[in-house]
């Protein structure tokens, strides 16, 4: 099942100016001329960090602009100038891990989000883009642990229990699975996506009635979704379903003439309801896509048609 992205927003939250000012500077003049040379200097600082947090908050917003369009080396270059304009910026760490996820560079990914942290311990979006992270280099029971985190900061948001629920399902813990995805469900009940994920997880259950309910739900919400079809089918075919399960194979195989695999998938059903000439024709087609496909050529060895 495919992990998904929480991608920051753009921070939205004023930009808070540093103290000090000119009137404080003038009541301590009497103090002589060092004193009021001091408080001018700290004036003039506190105006500078603030001109370079606006002009951080800029390039931040450039950066976010070019992760939406899926320009993540250019996100990259301007969010590590957002930083090297305010270091201590928290949302500009977070999202440059989250295009670094993107590009496939899990370990910066990890090392932004942990960086973000530090700042602001209680920022969600952190946890939540570090546990993805982890998930993908399978280092499953840190990812949950994110998550957990995550999901005490910002208990309403689906996503988060989305991707527990399938570091999990890859750890094999498929009860503490199915909790998640029905708390995502609960959250959200028009994400067809954790319809399909839980029909995964009960097929893998043996819960065949259940599998094949929620999988046709989410063809229901969206089926133009194939790999659905693909996953009922296999529901189908378990739960005794056969000529059902070849009418799913066939809307995959419609969609996509090179799989192989369902064109595999076919023979074997056509096989067991002892339909030896379409059996023959699907294990031939699987192997004219594909010719290393084992079960195919020993299929036709089997039923004398090598």
């Amino acid at each position: 099942m495919r992990l998904m992205l929480f991608l920051v927003p753009i921070c939205t939250t004023a930009l808070m100016v540093g103290a000090g000012s000119a009137t404080s500077a003038n009541r301590q003049a009497s103090r002589g001329a060092t004193v009021v040379r001091l408080a001018t200097e700290s004036v003039t600082g506190s105006r500078d960090r603030t001109m370079r947090e606006r002009e951080s908050r800029a390039v931040y917003a450039t950066g976010i602009a070019h992760v939406h369009r899926r320009e993540y080396d250019a996100a990259i270059a301007a969010l590590t100038n957002a930083l090297e304009l305010d270091p201590d910026y928290a949302d500009a760490l977070s999202a440059r891990g989250g295009a670094y996820f993107q590009k496939g560079d899990f370990a910066n990914a990890i090392a932004d989000a942990t960086a973000a942290l530090k700042i602001r311990p209680g920022m969600f979006e952190a946890f939540y883009n570090r546990g993805v992270a982890k998930a993908e280099l399978k280092q499953f029971d840190e990812a949950i642990s994110d998550y957990d985190a995550a999901a005490r900061l910002a208990p309403r948001l689906p996503i988060i229990y989305t991707n527990r629920a399938i570091a999990y399902q890859k750890k094999g813990e498929l009860d503490a699975a199915l909790g998640d995805f029905d708390t995502a469900l609960r959250l959200a009940p028009g994400d067809f996506r954790n319809h399909f994920n839980r029909g995964v997880v009960y097929r893998q259950l043996h819960r065949y009635d259940e599998a094949i309910a929620d999988l046709s739900k989410a063809i229901e919400m969206s089926p133009t979704f194939i790999e659905t079809y693909h996953q009922r089918s296999h529901a189908l075919y378990e739960a005794g379903k056969v000529e059902e399960a070849i009418a799913d194979l066939d809307r995959v195989t419609l969609a996509n003439s090179n799989d192989a695999h369902a064109f595999e998938e076919k023979g074997e059903a056509r096989e067991k309801l002892g339909k030896r000439d379409d059996a023959i024709r699907e294990y031939r087609r699987a192997l004219a896509i594909d010719g290393t496909r084992v079960t195919s050529r020993n299929a036709l060895a089997r039923l004398g048609a090598e």
